[in-house]
């Protein structure tokens, strides 16, 4: 016997979304002996791949093996198995119980039908006010303490102007004005996409950007374009700010002075003194750990994770009272920077490096984190 889900174009079902699916649980349930006439029962709450289109098609998920696990466990978990094959949709099965009083809640995930890969018990006063459960499910204790301690920073929305970049109108506007011009004669944006930025880094000139079903090695856009466009995007375009990409495995942030266009896809942030400092704590290793923990359903196929402005706003920023760890660290981003200017030997990159570390050993430090919670961001635990 089969407990069937339909997957319809239902929006709660969608975007990494979950969304309990009763149907054709209590149908299912009706014809089962071990479960008929029981108070409580199991639910099925399918979690979908964004990567995949998930308004075609259903599947089952065999009773049999439900009956077993809500049997063998009396809490929340989440068990790893394929249901949908063709569509990559994995099934998290709850198990609701109506109590009076709030109580700690155990979050298991399995690894098989009798093997825990991870084991979180969550404090009922968190679980009850904190509706990111996402975080919890494929994450260690240990990792879940980090994110707890970087939360209780102030986001990164009360500190900087947040927003997408572009529209998918403006998107499409943009490519009727989009050249690729070595040595324009006129005054001009570059423009950039996630695919054309790394952390610190433009390949403007260096790489041909693809957009739209083109190939740009010198994108850019007319001023004058841009302002027949948009004055809002002239004048994005025109400050200080960062970009950061839209689809990628770590977080990507360029700092631009005021010189570039960005593309749909992307978020900018801007509107606060220090950017470079930002743009430093955006890039550590510890921001891209907290990202991938906290919005681990944003996840893709290939390592890849979804960024938004909606994500971006919310990240934890330290700001020391000392403003000397500011300085500090906005040196290392000029001296970042500046080697990415140039045309980078065996030396620069193993410079790079170095920056690279001293940037995350100072924002390990900001943040507070233990030696043992250091290596945890390390080992990506």
């Amino acid at each position: 016997m089969y407990a069937k889900a339909a997957v319809k174009p239902n929006p709660l079902l969608r975007n990494g979304a979950y969304g309990i699916v009763m149907r054709g649980v209590q149908k299912c349930t009706r014809g089962c002996s071990s479960l008929r006439g029981r108070k409580r029962l199991p639910l099925c709450c399918i979690k979908l791949d964004t990567a995949t289109d998930p308004a075609v098609g259903s599947g089952a998920f065999p009773l049999g093996m439900l009956n077993e696990i809500v049997r063998a466990r009396q809490n929340i978990f989440a068990y790893n198995v394929t249901v949908f094959k063709t569509a990559a949709v994995y099934p998290v099965v709850f198990r609701i119980k109506m109590v009076d009083e709030k109580r700690p809640v155990t979050m298991d995930v399995m690894d098989s039908m009798t093997t825990v890969a991870n084991h979180n018990v969550i404090d009922s006063d968190k679980f009850y006010a904190d509706i990111s459960w996402d975080k919890y499910f494929n994450s260690s204790a240990g990792s879940l303490e980090i994110v707890e301690k970087m939360s209780k920073f102030k986001p990164l929305k009360y500190i900087a102007d947040v927003n997408g970049a572009a529209t998918v109108s403006e998107a499409y506007l943009v490519k009727e004005f989009l050249q690729d011009n070595s040595n324009p004669d006129f005054e001009y944006k570059k423009f950039i996409n996630t695919g054309g930025l790394d952390p610190y880094k433009s390949f403007f000139g260096i790489e041909d950007m693809r957009y739209l079903k083109g190939k740009y090695l010198y994108p850019v856009v007319s001023v004058d374009d841009l302002r027949n466009m948009s004055e809002k995007r002239l004048k994005e375009s025109s400050c200080e700010k960062i970009i950061i990409g839209g689809m990628t495995k770590i977080l990507e942030c360029f700092y631009d002075k005021g010189e570039y266009l960005a593309g749909k896809s992307t978020t900018i942030v801007y509107g606060y003194e220090h950017l470079k400092y930002i743009t430093a704590l955006l890039n550590s290793r510890l921001m891209t750990f907290y990202y991938s923990t906290f919005y681990n359903s944003m996840s893709l196929a290939g390592g890849f994770f979804r960024i938004g402005a909606p994500q971006i706003k919310e990240l934890p920023i330290a700001m020391p009272d000392d403003e000397n760890v500011i300085h500090e660290i906005e040196q290392y981003v000029d001296e970042i920077l500046s080697i990415m200017d140039c045309k980078g030997s065996v030396n620069d990159n193993s410079r790079l490096q170095e920056l690279y570390d001293l940037i995350d050993q100072k924002v390990y430090q900001l943040y507070g984190l233990s030696n043992d919670e250091i290596q945890c961001v390390k080992e990506g635990r």
